[in-house]
């Protein structure tokens, strides 16, 4: 057991190694004045802490150098014993942690900045070589130690691993042996999902989905919710969307569960479950139906964006009687619902599109006074201000639009059958006795325009495109029927939903010469043939296809409106695919890229969730901060987020900086507090003693309780590790009486005490005289006693730990008792008086002992009820254990 217990600490000193020891042993070499200063983070400053990020960020590539020396040195003199594997272990935690510091380089390897700043670092980059030598160690742990305690552990890390390489068979068969091997292991459901992700990758739908309803099996897990979301987009693959949408049911049900019950909001998928609901409601349930389904579903959530979601879906398949019935639902389920604005909008475009335009007019008449009605019901600002609306800008950028479009098709009435036959004869015979006559280009562009109006636009379309592209060249006269027929030829080809051919005339059309204003409508129409070129391919399934042309679309048209929405749909795309890394990191970049986004809020949150749920917590920090100056007023969250989330990637200098940031900041003592307490945890642990010798003056200087106590407390502790026990003592009774604090304070320091007590009982000395026997007990006795209450007393306060420890000392000191008494030697007795001494003493001896069994015995009851660690209970039932066989043999 002894070894057990030296095993486990040799454990625990391997893994400071591997993160504290050489941080630590750097910060002490380090005297090159301003360094500490200059890599201080400083809140708000992001540009200029990412570049102290990667500083840090070589700081700890070569302290993780520095830690697998120390590792090695480690393993050289435990081979061939049990902390081998525990070494080994380490090494292969280490080296992933390595191959993020890679990762970070490979993904900044366009930052100038960063390169210019560190180039050779940034071009041997490889995370992939990290991955591999993880891997061989994982692999040797595997082979040498099959009953390595964490062995379920050690096979999923070494899956991952190989999952980061791309090499998903390997993967795959270590998750099956997982599964196989520690059925109950955690890592289960874990491990079911990561194996469907690969079949789901591979498009081998019908393993995918065997493998995600083998989560259900667990409600508890981590993943539960995820695994029905992955179920849900399996069956739909496999052409069951009915099946596919019951399971999207589930994932919200159990989100309203988890809101409900104030649980992670991790496992809250309800957002992304509605917005796919859209595409599994299209093909399976009438369009009556929508807004009562969506309703339910969303409950206390806003369902209108969801069903706006349907209508787009609608709309790329013309189907416009659907789109009518859904938003005049709409509008009258939610008539005052801020969000009804865009179902008045798109209702408006719907009728243009049925060509019902006296319907279309009446409908802007109606979203016009929703507005004036919704500006009224909008609070004023302190100075009287309103603040209007978004409906107020889209009812004029709709009216404008629409207008300039019916202008332009009224300007004439159609012709008759007959009268156009008329007209295309003379037409015909002038054209080709004058073709560059003066009436020859009116004549040609009157016939294509005939034609258009009488929807014959596979007749009309080449007609325009000679004229707006062909004649456009060498003719300078009737300029503005060039730039018609340039125009009329792309609303043919809109009407066709032929985007690829109008992205290509745009783009004829902008390399040509044309005044500014021309080239930004040109501009526009290019953009948008573009987007909704991405977005046909999107629906014919070529998702990978689609993420790489939107984000392509977003990086050349970064001025466009569509940008950072085709960024956002490359995102959600990666993340559909189930590639979660790849969508997050465009999640991250997006903020940049696009700071005023409309979906940069939700982005930067799923990035962060993702990156929480990868375990790349450094990542998610830096979204976290993104996420701060998207959410003014939640940006004290994010950052405290942020900064738990570096404090446990092991960044904790940046940690420390911003938790005394945020401490200046928060107007509450509490809260100021809480900050100030993690911030001089991390510092104690980074041996950074500056700070914690700042925040402890901070509070003992303004009394802040608890913590001005607790450094009484600790200052007590201290005390009695070096001796001093008067000093322990009296320092302890300063908070003794302080009935207001927490117990677990008011335990260690009367624990303090009764360790003081205990020493001066094991000092008085049971040798004596025989005339002296008797006082000599009694002061033994009565040391005990005083030792026993404080003891006691301290076990009272209620505190597990400190209870746990005071019942195993005052076991030891009823033992420690029986054993003195026992071994007393009376000199210069006779042989009968010391048979008659020993009868006596053994009655008071036998309750003494038993009273320290029945102690230990209670001690091991309360450390395995508190669920102590750190092989605390395994070392009071080796006690126990122990004592039992003594007792045994006992007289």
């Amino acid at each position: 057991m002894k070894t057990s217990i030296r095993t486990q600490l040799l454990i625990a000193t391997v893994a400071a190694t591997v993160v504290a020891a050489p941080m630590l042993a750097e910060a002490k070499k380090s005297k090159e004045p301003g360094v500490e200063e200059q890599l201080k983070f400083k809140a708000g400053d992001e540009s200029g802490n990412e570049v102290k990020a990667l500083k840090t960020e070589m700081l700890v590539i070569k302290s993780e150098k520095q830690a697998v020396a120390q590792l090695d040195k480690l393993l050289k003199r435990y081979k061939k014993t049990r902390m081998e594997p525990e070494i080994l272990f380490r090494f292969a935690e280490l080296y992933m942690r390595r191959a993020r510091s890679e990762r970070f380089f490979e993904i900044h390897k366009n930052d100038k900045e960063i390169v210019s700043f560190v180039p050779q670092l940034v071009k041997d980059a490889s995370e992939s070589a990290e991955i591999k030598k993880s891997i061989a160690y994982y692999q040797e742990i595997q082979e040498k130690w099959p009953r390595f305690r964490a062995m379920d552990v050690v096979i999923f890390n070494h899956a991952y691993a190989y999952q980061q390489l791309g090499e998903d068979k390997k993967a795959e068969t270590l998750l099956y042996r997982l599964i196989k091997e520690h059925g109950s292991s955690g890592l289960v459901p874990d491990s079911y999902l990561a194996v469907g992700e690969i079949a789901f990758q591979r498009r081998d739908f019908k393993l995918a989905l065997e493998q995600f309803k083998q989560i259900r099996r667990f409600p508890n897990a981590r993943v539960y919710p995820y695994g029905i979301y992955k179920t849900a987009w399996t069956y739909y693959n496999l052409q069951d969307a009915t099946s596919g949408l019951k399971q999207l049911e589930d994932v919200v049900a159990f989100g309203h569960q988890v809101a409900l019950s104030k649980q992670d909001s991790k496992l809250d998928l309800r957002k992304e479950a509605l917005g796919d609901m859209a595409l599994y409601f299209s093909d399976v349930k009438k369009s009556e139906e929508a807004v009562k389904y969506f309703q339910v579903q969303a409950k206390e959530l806003d369902a209108i964006p969801y069903i706006m979601r349907l209508v787009e879906l609608y709309n790329r398949h013309s189907q416009y009687k659907d789109i009518e019935s859904v938003l005049k639902d709409v509008l009258k389920t939610w008539p005052e619902s801020p969000s009804a604005a865009q179902a008045h909008e798109e209702l408006a475009w719907n009728y243009e599109r049925l060509k019902n335009r006296a319907a279309a007019g009446e409908q802007l008449a109606a979203f016009d006074k929703w507005c004036d009605a919704l500006i009224e019901r909008t609070p004023k600002s302190k100075k009287g201000a309103v603040v209007e609306p978004e409906c107020r800008t889209k009812i004029t950028e709709a009216s404008k639009k629409l207008s300039t479009k019916w202008h332009a098709k009224s300007n004439s009435d159609k012709w008759s059958d007959e009268d156009e036959k008329r007209f295309q004869t003379l037409a015909d015979t002038y054209v080709k006795r004058f073709p560059t006559g003066q009436y020859a280009f009116d004549l040609r562009f009157k016939r294509a325009f005939i034609a258009y109006e009488k929807e014959r636009y596979d007749e009309a379309a080449p007609q325009f495109k000679k004229i707006g592209w062909t004649d456009v060249a060498s003719a300078t006269q009737a300029s503005d029927k060039i730039l018609k027929a340039q125009d009329l030829y792309l609303d043919i080809l809109n009407i066709k939903k032929d985007y690829k051919a109008i992205k290509e005339a745009a783009k004829l059309l902008l390399g040509g010469k044309q005044d500014a204003g021309r080239t930004t409508q040109i501009e526009k129409i290019y953009r948008e043939a573009y987007f909704s070129e991405i977005q046909q391919m999107e629906e014919k399934g070529e998702i990978a296809q689609a993420v790489e042309a939107y984000k392509k679309f977003a990086l050349e048209n970064t001025g466009s409106e569509l940008a950072p929405k085709a960024w956002w749909n490359a995102s959600q795309l990666q993340f559909r695919m189930g590639d979660a890394q790849g969508g997050a990191n465009t999640c991250y970049q997006m903020h940049k890229l696009f700071p005023k986004s409309s979906n940069g809020r939700d982005c930067l949150t799923k990035a962060a969730q993702t990156f929480e749920t990868m375990a790349r917590l450094d990542l998610a920090a830096r979204v976290l901060l993104n996420l701060a100056l998207v959410e003014a007023d939640k940006q004290d969250k994010w950052r405290e987020v942020a900064a738990d989330f570096f404090a446990l990637s092991g960044d904790k200098e940046r940690a420390i900086t911003m938790y005394q940031k945020l401490a200046e900041d928060r107007k509450k003592q509490s809260e100021q507090v809480a900050l100030l307490d993690k911030a001089a945890i991390l510092a104690r642990d980074s041996g950074d003693m500056k700070t914690v010798a700042a925040i402890e003056a901070k509070f003992s200087r303004e009394g802040i309780e608890p913590q001005a106590s607790r450094l009484v407390v600790e200052q007590a502790e201290e005390a009695l590790a070096k001796q001093d026990y008067s000093k322990a003592f009296n320092v302890s009774k300063r908070i003794i009486g302080k009935g207001s604090l927490p117990k677990e304070l008011l335990a260690r320091a009367r624990f303090v005490q009764a360790q003081v007590l205990e020493d001066e009982y094991r000092r008085q000395s049971v040798k004596a005289r025989v005339e002296k026997v008797g006082m000599v007990l009694a002061m033994k006795t009565e040391k005990l006693e005083k030792a026993q209450k404080a003891f006691q007393s301290a076990i009272n306060y209620g505190d597990p730990a400190t209870s746990v420890k005071s019942l195993k000392r005052l076991a030891n000191c009823y033992l420690d008792y029986a054993a003195q008494v026992r071994g007393m030697d009376l000199k210069g007795v006779s042989e009968a008086d010391l048979q008659a001494f020993r009868g006596e003493t053994e009655q008071l001896v036998v309750p003494m002992e038993e009273k320290g069994i029945e102690s230990m015995n209670q001690a091991l009851d309360a450390a395995k009820k508190a669920q102590l660690r750190e092989g605390q209970i395994a070392e009071i039932q080796m006690e126990v254990n122990k004592l039992n066989m003594k007792s045994e043999v006992l007289p």
